[in-house]
């Protein structure tokens, strides 16, 4: 390339292209990316430059020498970042996430229920970890025209029946899950749904703020994440899901914040039965569940007796294991009565299981 002074077409060219990267970044960060390649050559350009600028009497290895210096000195401040790199690349919470990830890699899968539903981010990294079928990645469209449209549904359903058809839809044996607000606010759009539960707003004064509705904590990608299934205005307790494993890190502030990531899966239940009650009593079915990480919570659920004075509970916890997960024998309680009751895994597929316990 033969310059024509300091404003030749190369470097008019290459100072449009950085000035047009920098531009784009400014709207979306991953475009700043787009700078290297011009930002490179055109350091290039000006240590080539100062070097044929060199008087004749230096030697070439010499010079070679300062060509090489010029260049470590330009990239000086990005060599630091090369050890971190790959983590970088894959982002927020990768340790947590690669780690949740290869143990499910290790655990039986389900020929009924063989696919993972993740956040669309998180697509590739079940893929590649988990060697598992995801229902969405990054790529969008790559699986299906529709991939997204079962991971929107299913992150802005508030009913439970209407989240669990989608998932039996798609096979969908287990959720990863991580703070889901940001992509209800990403993929609100798509929704079926007309209401928009949270909105992105962005601005260069406030920087990225959020419009939340009321019914936000009501939806039950929410329940499952913030609640381990529960409610916040005693609606009942979702029984289709069990956590099986959850990150060791924390996100939120020390002592209240929720794992980055949490692994359901979906199962059908084990369905308890306590006979022997009048009509109408009502009735109660816990268990204390401790998870990987040792946090501890409990699961309620609560039934009334039917005309026939029993009372039913569909329970999606074993006894014992489960994945990584651990639950205590069940305690049920009702008026005159009061027992327990062990759960076996193979119940789980929507076995029924009745409580004999002594009248108190």
């Amino acid at each position: 390339m033969k310059g024509r002074g300091p404003w030749s077409g190369t470097v008019v060219l290459l100072a449009s292209w950085t000035v047009l990267a920098l531009g784009l970044g400014l709207v979306r960060e991953r475009f700043i990316s787009y700078a290297v390649v011009p930002l490179a050559l055109a350091t290039a350009l000006v240590v080539r430059a100062v070097a044929a600028r060199l008087p004749p009497g230096v030697a070439p290895r010499a010079r070679g020498a300062g060509v090489l210096a010029g260049l470590l000195v330009s990239a000086g401040p990005a060599l630091p970042a090369l050890r971190h790199a790959t983590r970088i690349e894959l982002g927020f919470g990768a340790a947590d996430r690669i780690a949740l990830l290869s143990w499910l890699g290790t655990q039986p899968l389900s020929p009924r229920r063989p696919a993972v539903m993740g956040m669309w981010a998180d697509g590739h990294d079940i893929q590649w970890f988990a060697r598992r079928p995801v229902i969405a990645t990054p790529f969008g469209s790559d699986i299906d025209a529709r991939s997204l449209a079962g991971e929107v549904a299913f992150i802005t359903e508030p009913d439970p029946a209407v989240a669990r058809a989608v998932l039996d839809e798609r096979q969908v044996g287990l959720l990863l899950l991580r703070g889901p607000g940001y992509d209800i606010a990403q993929l609100g759009e798509l929704s079926p749904r007309p209401e928009r539960w949270s909105i992105e707003r962005r601005s260069i004064s406030t920087g990225r703020t959020f419009e939340l509705s009321e019914g936000l904590l009501d939806l039950v990608v929410n329940r499952l994440y913030y609640l381990d299934g529960g409610s916040r205005d005693r609606a009942p307790v979702l029984a289709d899901y069990r956590l099986v494993a959850e990150s060791a890190n924390l996100d939120g502030p020390p002592g209240a914040g929720v794992a980055r990531y949490k692994l359901f899966e979906v199962v059908d239940g084990a369905i308890v039965e306590v006979p022997g009650l009048a009509p109408g009593v009502s009735a109660q079915c816990s268990t204390r569940i401790t998870t990987n990480t040792g946090r501890a919570f409990g699961w309620v659920q609560s039934a009334t007796a039917g005309a026939d004075g029993t009372a039913r509970f569909r329970v999606p916890y074993a006894t014992g294991p489960n994945g990584a997960v651990r639950a205590e024998p069940y305690a049920v309680e009702a008026p005159g009565w009061r027992g327990t009751v062990s759960i076996p895994a193979d119940a789980l597929a929507g076995a029924r299981v009745v409580v004999t316990a002594p009248r108190r």
